[in-house]
Formats: structure tokens, sequence, C-alpha cells
């Protein structure tokens, strides 16, 4: 599943399933439906990874499994956040990070803060973004896990170039995909090649000539991560993660003049957020489309 391989990761996950259910062993049928609904989420079946994560959760509850728990809950909040529902999923992370530091687990502390500060970031909450990534990293570094470590600094990288230190956003996006491409993580890589893109894109608002020149090597990195990083998201089908790639290149050609190329990319990810209700991204494009 991490190396990206779905289609052989749900199989492999539903026979498991099969196969436990007829031993009757709860923790391990809550993990298995854990795995299906990552699974089922990142191939953009939101309803039906809701549906398996929630199975999980009322297993794990029953059974006193606290660490499992924990981790659906995290996965639940994953999915409100990706249906825009942001206030559900702070106050899932916000529980799964009181839990976890309560039972004092290291690795869903990390998991739980790279979500919160994530979330902080997207929403503004630039202080608290930094406070818990930083948190994130640290503990993901000393866990030596190299799928929250990548993630946690992907949003820092992020975080650093919306507040304008292009060089700091560009060497932390880097890392970023140094750590995915190290480990195989291709989801990772995917994201991380996207934040790559637009670390690149964001710097061509500082060369004056860059709008008129094509091939000026910024917009030429820009394009050429923005591609590589859509391309690993099509080829192992995390649709939405793909959409918002399409929706990041889909702006950035149309700020840089190319509004056909950009109106094919917003109407792609637009059919993909609506198909995945992913409401407050669907509503994002069509304001833009709107606009043209």
């Amino acid at each position: 599943y991490l190396l990206g391989h779905y289609d052989e990761a749900f199989a492999h996950v539903t026979e498991g399933l099969a196969r436990r259910g007829k031993k009757g062993g709860k923790r391990s049928i809550a993990h298995s439906l854990s795995s299906l609904g990552n699974i089922q989420k990142d191939r953009g079946r939101f309803g039906e990874a809701e549906n398996c994560h929630r199975e999980a959760l009322e297993l794990r509850r029953a059974i006193g499994d606290r660490a499992g728990e924990v981790t659906s809950l995290c996965n639940l909040a994953v999915l409100a956040c990706e249906r825009g529902n942001f206030d559900d999923a702070r106050n899932g992370w916000q529980e799964a990070l009181r839990e976890a530091e309560d039972m004092g687990s290291l690795p869903l502390q990390a998991l739980a803060l790279g979500n919160l500060g994530e979330l902080a970031r997207t929403q503004g909450n630039h202080d608290e973004s930094r406070r818990r990534l930083g948190e994130a990293i640290e503990l993901a570094t000393d866990l030596h896990d190299p799928r929250l470590s990548s993630e946690a600094t992907r949003n820092l990288a992020l975080l650093e170039h919306y507040h304008g230190d292009s060089a700091r956003a560009r060497e932390l996006a880097k890392r970023a995909n140094e750590i995915a491409d190290h480990a195989g993580l291709r989801d990772n890589q995917g994201r991380t090649l996207l934040t790559l893109g637009e670390v690149y894109a964001g710097t061509l608002f500082d060369a004056s000539d860059a709008d008129d020149n094509p091939t000026h090597p910024e917009m030429r990195a820009a394009e050429r991560y923005f591609s590589k990083g859509i391309k690993v998201l099509r080829e192992i089908g995390n649709d939405s993660e793909l959409a918002k790639g399409l929706e990041r290149f889909g702006r950035y050609k149309i700020e840089h003049d190319d509004v056909s190329a950009g109106a094919a990319l917003l109407n792609e990810a637009l059919a993909i957020f609506t198909r995945l209700g992913m409401k407050q991204q669907k509503l994002d494009v069509e304001r833009i489309l709107d606009a043209l």
C-alpha cells in the first residue's frame, strides 16, 4: 500500500479480512478494516473508506485497543478534512492527540501533530502550524519514520513558501522528496513533487521576465515537477491527491497565460472532486472556471 500498489494491496487485505473473519479475532479484523479504509480513501472511495474506519473504531473500542482507537480517530479525521468538514477533522485529531499523550505513544503523537499542523497551515494559523509540524518532524526523525517525516517536512516547506522564504522552502521540499524517494514511498513522492512545483512556481513572481519567457529555468522546473507529481499519483490511483495536483497545475497554467491548458486541467480536477464529494475543493475550482 505505501509503495502505491493499491490494487494488489486491496486484494491482499480483502483476502486477509475474509480469512481473519472466520477466526473471529476482533483485533485482526479491525486492523484489516483500517488498512482497507486507507486504501479505499486513496482510491477515492470515501463512503466505503468511512464505513471501514467506523467499523474498525467500534471494534477497537469494544476490545479496549486504545492505540487502534487513536489510529481510527486519525483516519476518520483525514476523511472529514478531505470532505471540507474542518471542525470535525480538528476535533478528531485533537481527541487522538490527547489519547496518544495519555498513553505515552510517540508514533501516534507524531501522526496527530502532523495532521493538526497541516490543517493549521491550510487555515492560516501559521504559528500553530509551525509549532505542530516542528514537533511532528522531531518525533518522526527520532522514530525513523520516513512517511511521517516526509509529510511533515513537506508541509513545513509550504509554510515557508507562503511566508516568502523561497530558499528555505526549496530546501525543505527537496528534503521531503529525498526522504520519500529513499524509502520508496510513491504516494509521498507524488505529493512532494507537487510541492516542489508549487515552490518553484512561487519564485516566478520575483522574476521580472518569467511571464514572457517560457524557457525561464524556474518555469521549466515548476512544470517538470508538477507533471512528474501528477504522473506518479495517476499511476498509483490516488484520486484525491491527483485532483489537488491537477488543480494546482491548472492554476499555474492560467496564471501564466495558458488558459486553454489550465482550464482542461481544472475541469479534470473538478470531475474528480465532484465524484469524491470534496465540496470545498469543488467550489474553489468552479469559481475559477466561472471567472475565465
